[in-house]
């Protein structure tokens, strides 16, 4: 009999005895024979491919899941409920969560209770929601002498998005691109034995829903990550031996992100002495290196720079006493050179609340703001210094 296969895989025929049947690959695409079957006997047919567990899997499919259980978009379709159970439980749950991130950040190579893919057999109803309906296995009750064809679809787990390339020719799979997100670091010398932060900026992004990336880190100890504009903490983060760090992020809600706002920062020791830009390398087989935006979750390609310190900001400093702030607070700057400079605020959502213009000669300056110009209640603003063309970022947090 023949077997048609949608996705890679191979197919597993049992007798209803003892007996197996061989299963070679037929001619066309994605097509098994099955040989030395016994005539009048029963068997069942199922698909299986436990390789590649990171294929068409990112992030993105994290946010989907969140969405998912958070209620803010659920999932469609029965194909979507496959590829995010997971831990193959029959439910979609935090704990697939916890599970696919596991993945991506390389704890596991590959899941403790499913495999890469699922087969379903066609034909069957899709469009359900109800894992518990899903079939994957084809019985034949006496088979015939003569073709008997079995259709099966693939679904690829933690392939929520659906977003797979597959390619029977082996040739390489074409990952989705839009226009590129740049987070950029100073290039800084260290000496051996140096403990250094490296401050991580970005150009305005709006509505950042999360982001992927992996960094060989040549020669570097990882000390610590830690959030700044974006709450990254030790659960989006992985670091080998081999020095590979890998970090996967997304939150509940979307972020806007200003220039020169420090998204978060990684702490390191340094084994030997050189510039960052020569320890630090974006690893693209790893993790494929994205950034996911809008109500939509349009992908970018993620790309790392260095920048030197002629490109360093001419605000030398920029602070605000108290932070968190009830009543007033300072907005404390220093300038290296003098001109026209705009103090802005902005709220979480990005909509400017107070703004300050002036004429500064280059040193230090002091600005005195009142809460009640900020906020009415509780909340998070953001300060921005604009100076010569150089833009520097702090967060506000008023409490009343």
């Amino acid at each position: 009999f023949l077997l048609g296969v949608c996705g890679p895989g191979r197919v597993r025929a049992d007798a209803g005895t003892d007996a197996r049947a061989s299963i070679r690959r037929g001619p066309g695409r994605g097509r098994c024979v099955a040989e030395r079957r016994e005539l009048h006997t029963s068997y069942y047919v199922k698909g299986y491919n436990n390789g590649n567990v990171l294929q068409g899997v990112s992030t993105l499919d994290l946010i989907m899941m969140q969405r998912h259980l958070l209620g803010i978009q659920s999932l469609s379709t029965l194909h979507q409920y496959i590829a995010a159970d997971i831990n193959h439980n029959g439910s979609v749950s935090i704990i697939d969560m916890v599970e696919l991130r596991k993945m991506l950040l390389g704890y596991n190579d590959e899941f403790p209770k499913n495999t890469s893919w699922r087969f379903g057999v066609l034909p069957q109803d899709f469009t359900g929601t109800d894992i518990s309906s899903f079939m994957e296995v084809s019985n034949i009750e006496a088979i015939q002498d003569g073709i008997t064809i079995i259709n099966f679809e693939g679904i690829k787990i933690g392939d929520v998005n659906e977003d797979i390339k597959l390619n029977l020719q082996d040739e390489p799979i074409v990952i989705r691109n839009a226009d590129r997100i740049t987070f950029r670091i100073d290039d800084v010398a260290v000496n051996k034995g140096d403990a250094f932060s490296i401050e991580v900026t970005s150009d305005n992004m709006d509505a950042l829903q999360g982001f992927q990336m992996a960094l060989m880190c040549n020669d570097l100890s990882l000390v610590s990550v830690d959030g700044a504009a974006l709450p990254v903490s030790d659960e989006n983060i992985s670091f080998t031996n081999e020095g590979l760090l890998r970090i996967s992020w997304n939150h509940d809600r979307s972020y806007n992100v200003f220039e020169n706002e420090v998204l978060f920062t990684i702490t390191f020791t340094t084994l030997s002495a050189g510039m960052i830009s020569d320890k630090i390398s974006i690893q693209q087989t790893a993790l494929q290196p994205e950034a996911y935006t809008g109500s939509e979750l349009k992908a970018h390609e993620l790309n790392i720079e260095f920048e030197s310190a002629t490109h360093k900001s001419e605000i030398n400093s920029l602070r605000i006493e108290p932070n968190p702030l009830t009543t007033q607070a300072a907005v404390k700057f220093t300038l290296a050179k003098g001109g026209e400079t705009v103090i802005n605020f902005f709220d979480v959502s990005g909509r400017l609340v107070y703004s300050i213009k002036k004429e500064y000669a280059a040193g230090d300056h002091a600005e005195y703001i009142d809460a009640k110009d900020l906020l009415s209640g509780d909340g998070v603003i953001y300060c921005q210094l604009v100076c010569n063309g150089y833009t520097s970022m702090q967060k506000l947090v008023l409490l009343k």
